[in-house]
């Protein structure tokens, strides 16, 4: 099971006492993210309890059709339905990926403050929406404004994930305004590839998986006007500029995550005729041991 840390609240600072109001979003993300962890960690260890009983001959028989379909599954490498329904994911590498998130929430989590962050490996979250939800309702309790003054502008960077990593939480933009950053890897682009030398989008081959960099996912004002110099509207509903990439579970794009925004140096009408999109990496990150 992940426990919590203790904490001692009669060593923090002035500061960091302030800080921990607003960061009650995140840390609520973080705990969700362990209770749901838990309760799966409960179910497989029942199922296998009484998978050992019935195999040492400890019980007759299984009359939940349930417990047969769980040997079933294993036994040709499956993930079973009770532990994720739909997995096509082999069993050893499901597992692995499991151990992976546990780990992750279990030595990340107390690194959430306002002056560090964990970079996340986006595949190990069961929630990916609530983590950017979070991010803004942070940015807005901290600023003291409504959430609806803040959005998340998206920036990929010209590094790689490594797990194991922290990144600044909070930070100065231009003139001076703060913004609130999580980054995060673990997206594959589809359909296009980024280049890191003129962090645009590029054509490559309809079929190739592309890995992305680090991404950051920034919380900050919006600006007083939607569309800038940058930005050339068209009838069609596209423009120059950014590209609203979606991003899926897996490949089948039964389940939408978010939407982020890439930049094109051509219209990005193009992008979205040839369907570009991005999904969640396949593979755990290992965190160093």
């Amino acid at each position: 099971m992940i426990t919590q840390h203790e904490s001692h609240p009669q060593s923090a600072t002035t500061q960091e006492l302030d800080d921990i109001a607003p960061l009650q979003p995140m840390l609520l993300f973080f705990l969700n993210e362990v209770l749901h962890a838990n309760l799966r960690i409960s179910l497989m260890k029942r199922n296998l309890v009484e998978l050992e009983l019935l195999l040492q001959g400890r019980v007759s028989s299984v009359n939940d059709g349930g417990m047969n379909s769980l040997m079933n599954a294993l036994a040709i490498g499956k993930v079973p339905e009770q532990w994720e329904a739909g997995c096509a994911e082999p069993a050893l590498s499901w597992i692995s990926d499991f151990i992976a998130h546990v780990r992750a929430l279990h030595l990340r989590a107390p690194e959430v403050t306002f002056a560090t962050m964990p970079v996340f490996w986006l595949p190990h979250l069961r929630n990916s929406q609530a983590l950017f939800a979070a991010l803004k309702l942070v940015a807005a309790a901290k600023e003291e404004v409504s959430i609806d003054d803040i959005h998340i502008e998206w920036e990929v960077s010209k590094k790689s994930y490594v797990a194991g990593q922290i990144s600044p939480f909070r930070s100065s933009s231009v003139g001076s305004s703060v913004s609130y950053c999580v980054s995060f890897g673990g997206i594959s682009l589809i359909g296009a590839q980024w280049s890191p030398f003129t962090q645009v989008l590029e054509d490559c081959h309809p079929d190739s998986i592309n890995q992305l960099p680090l991404i950051s996912a920034r919380a900050c004002f919006k600006p007083s006007s939607v569309d800038g110099p940058s930005h050339q509207p068209s009838d069609a509903g596209f423009s120059i500029g950014d590209y609203e990439c979606p991003v899926y579970a897996d490949a089948t794009r039964s389940h939408l995550l978010f939407t982020m925004k890439l930049k094109s140096l051509v219209h990005t009408a193009k992008w979205a005729m040839i369907g570009v999109h991005a999904v969640l990496s396949k593979g755990a990150s290992r965190l160093p041991t």
